[in-house]
């Protein structure tokens, strides 16, 4: 009996840790873990989305550029869809008009998949003889 009570006395002064602080100690793991894979995956969701805007405000860069190079603006009336999932609709109304010039502001609007869209708008002044 008396060596029982030995035997528990040296398990008892022995160094380590509790079962209960091992399963603490997995949990806490566990939830930094996941905390790091949900900022990863926002991380990655404001990429594309940063992308997905990126390419079409250079859609719509390319298409303003395009209608500035025009020289009748009162045609301009165009909707289309690129290659790459995007869409567009442009646009030209007259604004003013004067004696030898008439003043048009042109719209463009490029629409992505997920409800994404990009609005530019400019004037042109365009002179002419009359």
């Amino acid at each position: 009996m008396l060596t029982l009570c030995l035997e528990r006395q040296q398990l008892s002064n022995e160094k380590g840790f509790s079962l209960l602080e091992v399963i603490v100690a997995i949990a806490l793991l566990g939830l930094g873990i996941v905390a790091i894979m949900q900022l990863f995956s926002t991380g990655l969701d404001s990429a594309r989305k940063t992308d997905e805007y990126t390419r079409a405000l250079i859609h719509a860069r390319s298409l303003m550029d395009d209608a500035m190079t025009m020289d009748d603006l009162a045609r301009i009336s165009d909707s289309g869809d690129f290659n790459d999932g995007f869409s567009y609709q442009r646009s030209a109304k007259l604004k003013e008009s004067r004696e030898k010039t008439d003043v048009y502001e042109v719209d463009v609007e490029v629409f992505w998949g997920n409800g994404g869209v990009v609005r530019l708008k400019s004037l042109k002044t365009v002179e002419h003889e009359r």
